[in-house]
């Protein structure tokens, strides 16, 4: 038996228009699997479409920061990579597809997809005002006490069934 090996691509959905946020779109698998296989069809013809078709899936869609994982046999990969930035429209939506990472395997694409959202993170905290960061980090302290005498109580709670096993 054939081993086949497959790629992961890792994209970023942004929206075109100015006034709209990633949270005002919806965007689907299936919409996103036929926006990308329409575009196959347009640049690479009847070829493309049958290297792409078989093994192709959207592994991971996160509609809240507009990340999605594609699954895609090795070599064909090669096809969607490269219409990818020509990618206007998903579904209803006019949108900007950037790739991230494409990876040889899953862990290594959300280890990749962990970085990239640390670094959104990091880009929206340094715009908020300094009088809001200072209330998010009260708000943090005050709920990582909650979660410290929530731990002491496990553990208590542990210990006390340990001794009634005995």
């Amino acid at each position: 038996m054939v081993r086949s090996k497959y790629r992961y691509i890792s994209l970023s959905v942004v929206p075109t228009k100015k006034n709209k946020n990633i949270q005002d779109i919806t965007i689907k698998h299936s919409d996103l699997y036929a926006a990308i296989l329409s575009k196959v069809k347009k640049m690479h013809g009847d070829f493309g479409v049958a290297s792409v078709k078989t093994g192709f899936m959207c592994k991971y869609c996160n509609e809240v920061t507009g990340v999605t994982i594609l699954k895609i046999r090795h070599g064909a990969h090669k096809f969607i990579s490269s219409i990818i930035p020509f990618i206007s429209e998903v579904g209803k939506e006019h949108v900007q597809l950037h790739t991230i990472r494409t990876t040889a395997s899953l862990h290594q694409a959300y280890k990749h997809l962990k970085i990239h959202q640390q670094k959104q993170l990091e880009k929206i905290w340094n715009s908020l005002h300094k009088n809001c960061r200072n209330n998010i980090k009260t708000k943090y302290e005050d709920l990582s006490e909650i979660e410290k005498l929530l731990l002491t109580e496990k553990q208590i709670r542990n210990k006390s069934n340990f001794k009634l096993a005995l």
